[in-house]
């Protein structure tokens, strides 16, 4: 890796001061949230029974909760999958992801905070999630571990929508169902 120019004003914040395990922990953290909402739109299009081409149409550069609800929406009627169990597990997967998605966000968008001088692996990163929080940061501790945690769920809500997409391929299959073009 080339080394960064100095920023232009020294500050107690500058990712030029995070380490190399704390940025690599919030690539992997961004990196599984990607594949999360690729796969989850893989899902929609699948259970819509539409072309990868009208997919990325319509859902390219879509955010996490609008995908979320519309994988809710698909999995509300049997048009698009008469399995009852596999709409419950679709919605199920779409609440599951809604709710950890505050984690990606807060590490995808921006990582405020400063480095702990005692522990040179770990940063404490400012929440300012409410109005009263924007006034008066409370912060909290960021190490890889936690990193590596959030990542890890995020694998796992990956591998749960490309398993649910098996489903659904499989259920459009056993249906008679013709592949879309």
């Amino acid at each position: 890796m080339t080394e960064r120019k100095q920023p232009i004003r020294r500050s107690g914040f500058s990712p030029d001061n995070l380490t190399p395990e704390i940025l690599t922990g919030i690539g992997d953290v961004v990196a599984c949230w990607s594949y999360v909402e690729f796969q989850l739109a893989v899902l929609i299009r699948e259970a819509l029974n539409i072309s990868r081409a009208t997919g990325r149409v319509f859902m390219a550069d879509m955010r996490i909760h609008p995908l979320c609800e519309a994988a809710r929406t698909v999995s509300l009627d049997s048009r698009w999958v008469g399995d009852e169990k596999l709409r419950e597990d679709i919605t199920k997967l779409a609440n599951d992801i809604d709710g950890s998605a505050h984690s990606r966000h807060a590490y995808a968008h921006g990582v405020f905070g400063f480095l702990i001088e005692e522990e040179s692996n770990a940063l404490a990163r400012y929440i300012q999630k409410k109005p009263n929080e924007r006034i008066e940061p409370r912060s909290e501790v960021v190490t890889p571990a936690i990193l590596k945690q959030i990542a890890d769920e995020a694998h796992d809500l990956g591998v749960r929508a490309q398993n649910l997409t098996m489903r659904v391929r499989r259920w459009k299959q056993s249906a008679g169902l013709p592949r879309p073009g």
